[in-house]
């Protein structure tokens, strides 16, 4: 398996317009660390790239693997990813079966 947190901080930084310095600020993790890891440099210390996915409110699979073990979240649960442009929500009205539905 692959380590792909390169390209997914990458994704939610973009889509959160997140600078490394406000990240390294509000979680605690060193600006070279997180530098690092946008350079592809894989993780030393799991518990800075489990505060930083909390932060962004992902799973560690998510952000580690862009593998997402919680699939039963509710639209409420991503209402922020929703609104920071990290999920495309399509609605549509549904073909109803039954006449005047």
């Amino acid at each position: 398996m692959n380590i792909r947190l390169r390209e997914q901080l990458k994704i939610l930084m973009s889509a959160k317009s997140l600078k490394v310095t406000a990240l390294s600020r509000d979680t605690g993790v060193p600006v070279p660390t997180i530098h690092g890891w946008l350079q592809g440099k894989a993780p030393r210390n799991i518990d800075q790239v489990k505060t930083v996915a909390d932060h962004l409110s992902v799973t560690l699979d998510w952000l580690l693997y862009a593998e997402d073990t919680q699939r039963a979240k509710t639209v409420e649960s991503r209402m922020d990813e929703i609104n920071t442009g990290v999920w495309e929500v399509v609605l549509r009205k549904p073909k109803s079966t039954k006449e005047g539905l």
